[in-house]
């Protein structure tokens, strides 16, 4: 049995398709409901569809529970909606690979998410900080705020021309060559750079762009417009 905090609370998960729900505000609060990993999403999306998240404030937000699981739900469903070239894994059997530059805990909201789901037949795995020298491996890349301006250069630079979705959360993310790029307005929001989408060789479906609140489009060079 495995015991993890998404959303403020701590689940523990048992063999199979059940999870413990293990909630309260205080020690003597304390309360225990079993439910399917099933419902625990349906619940999720209810939550977010009715309360969305109400804080544009990134010291609140970086407190609220709720809106790390939101993200990390939102990162977790990215790939169902992108094509990556056959090149841009080694095996028809390998895992489709969510990289994740952030605390552990985000991370583990996305294992959490994606557990014993697959893609296409590809099983998915959730990476902690790889070394740059790996981030070739990596499909989607999610590189949270808590990375430095150096830092998040580096690792953007070390997957130019490869097979990679980077998602990210800082202001500048999309100007500085990411492809989705997290905000909020009266709730969680993302914005997308098709550009950058194309530039990695991916393609994205059309109903995923929109729910986007922005969206880049691939410039234009004159001798394009000219044509």
């Amino acid at each position: 049995m495995t015991r993890r905090r998404v959303l403020g609370l701590w689940l523990q998960s048992h063999e199979g398709n059940r999870l413990t729900l293990v909630y309260g505000l205080t020690a003597d609060s304390v309360r225990q409901l079993v439910v399917s990993r099933f419902t625990f999403r349906v619940l999720l999306c209810i939550t977010v569809s009715v309360f969305g998240i109400a804080t544009t404030n990134p010291s609140v937000r970086a407190q609220d529970p709720l809106g790390v699981a939101t993200q990390a739900h939102y990162v977790s469903n990215f790939p169902k909606f992108i094509e990556w070239p056959k090149s841009a894994f080694p095996s028809l059997q390998a895992p489709l690979v969510i990289c994740v530059f952030g605390n552990k805990e985000f991370a583990d909201s996305i294992a959490f998410f994606v557990q014993g789901e697959t893609i296409r037949g590809r099983q998915i795995s959730v990476r902690l900080a790889p070394a740059l020298r790996d981030l070739h491996s990596c499909h989607l890349l999610y590189i949270g705020e808590t990375e430095t301006s150096s830092s998040r250069r580096k690792i953007l630079d070390a997957v130019t021309h490869t097979n990679v979705l980077t998602v990210g959360e800082t202001p500048d993310f999309l100007d500085s060559g990411g492809a989705f790029q997290f905000g909020y307005d009266d709730k969680l929001r993302f914005d997308v750079n098709l550009e950058s989408v194309a530039s990695a060789g991916l393609r994205i479906d059309s109903r995923l762009l929109a729910l986007a609140r922005h969206v880049q489009h691939v410039k234009r060079s004159n001798n394009d417009a000219r044509n």
